[in-house]
């Protein structure tokens, strides 16, 4: 698969001139190996929608690029690049309005309503979600996208509080994934149960559940390793920790055989805790390094503030209790700097909207002045046909009466 990417982007400027058909499955596949790479290489997927970006534009692929546009805001939206993410869907939007292509307008709805829950702000992603519910239409959308929807719908009512509502559309995501035989559509739903749940029966029903699926698809390494930490962490509440162990190591195996840096990090960090439960110190400084290592490696702050809490944590563990109060210090001065961090996301992703809403508004004011300049135009149009059709009117009748007072005096 991989040699046939190559080989495809090798002959790209060949396959560029070829028929449109051509053209449009090379977007597909180059659409799929972007999607590919999301959990494993985040530069080479961003690489691969800009490349399916580039091509669309070139040969004027409009619903390619669209779609494009969509899963690439919902790529970024996923990684914290909200700003760019808001834009895709922007440009999305512009385009269905330029084009009068309307099929999509649920999905920029949605992947909006996305945008701004993944950052953080519940109440307005939950109300773009349920504005794109609105524009649902069974006949012009696919089952996959509306279970999507109740997905996102669902987990957003259960992260503002309403575990009913959450509940109903998680359930409606299950229901219309199964009435069409994908239960991997309905797997997210079933995973999401496991972190809903705290009766064991119910949560070892939907781990089960799930792991059935995921025997059915043993390319998607990476849902089994969340699977496996989520079903880890329920062993230590249960005081199983021979079991939660073995989900760990094998946890550990496949991040590292696929590359998952960012889960790697976290599967690192948890396992530790677990070594300290069990009070294996010599081991626990090794994954903390190793964890330590990979989140600088990827530059991603909130992982480095976590990793020096745990250092914090197990130094204290050992009575170690001056460098347990230098992490901890470290641990606060990294938190502060992410939180910055987030300021700073959210203060440009709040720009943008506030410039993509100030473009609008000045759009729609413009449209009601011209709107305005041709009623007064009518306006005028109809007064002067009146005026005119008033003095042909008294003309004639003028004319009428004149003739037949002319006819009087020669009688």
């Amino acid at each position: 698969m991989k040699i046939g990417i190559f080989y495809l982007l090798l002959l790209l400027p060949v396959l560029l001139s070829s028929a449109n058909k051509i053209d449009s499955n090379n977007i597909l596949v180059i659409s799929n190996k972007a999607e590919d790479m999301m959990m494993s290489n985040h530069d080479s997927a961003a690489y691969y929608f800009d490349l399916g970006l580039k091509l669309c534009k070139s040969k004027g692929d409009i619903l390619n690029e669209i779609n494009l546009l969509l899963n690439y805001s919902r790529y970024n939206s996923t990684k914290g690049h909200y700003e760019v993410a808001f834009k895709n869907c922007k440009d999305a939007n512009k385009l269905s309005e330029e084009y009068g292509i309307t099929k999509y307008d649920f999905e920029i709805k949605m992947y909006t309503g996305l945008v701004y829950y993944n950052m953080g702000l519940y109440l307005e992603g939950l109300e773009l979600l349920i504005d794109a519910q609105k524009l649902y239409l069974p006949k012009s959308t696919s089952y996959y996208k509306k279970a999507e929807l109740d997905y996102y719908t669902g987990m957003a009512y259960i992260d503002i509080g309403d575990l009913n509502n959450g509940l109903d559309y998680l359930n409606s995501s299950i229901s219309i994934s199964l009435l069409n035989n994908d239960s991997l559509s309905a797997y997210k739903s079933y995973s999401l149960f496991t972190l809903v749940f705290q009766n064991p029966d119910t949560l070892n029903k939907y781990f089960d559940i799930c792991e059935n699926i995921l025997k059915k698809h043993p390319e998607l390494d990476y849902q089994k390793v969340v699977l496996n930490v989520n079903k880890a962490m329920n062993y230590i509440d249960q005081g199983n920790l021979k079991e939660s162990r073995t989900l760990y190591i094998e946890g550990i195996h496949l991040c590292e055989k696929r590359g998952f840096d960012e889960y790697q990090v976290y599967l690192y960090n948890n396992f530790a805790y677990q070594l300290m439960y069990e009070k294996s110190y010599d081991s626990v400084i090794y994954y903390l390094d190793k964890a330590s290592r990979i989140a600088f490696e990827i530059k991603n702050l909130a992982a480095q503030a976590e990793t020096y809490d745990s250092y914090s944590d197990y130094y204290t563990k050992i009575g170690d209790y001056k460098n347990a109060l230098k992490y901890s210090k470290l641990y606060i001065e990294k938190s502060n700097e992410f939180r910055e961090q987030q300021k700073m996301k959210e203060t440009r992703f709040l720009s943008a909207v506030f410039e993509n809403e100030k473009k609008e508004n000045a759009i729609l004011k413009q449209q009601n002045e011209i709107n305005k300049l041709w009623l007064y135009f009518i306006i005028t149009i109809a007064f002067l046909l009146i005026v005119v059709g008033m003095t042909v009117y008294f003309r004639q009748r003028w004319a009428l009466s004149r003739s037949k007072l002319e006819t009087s005096e020669k009688i």
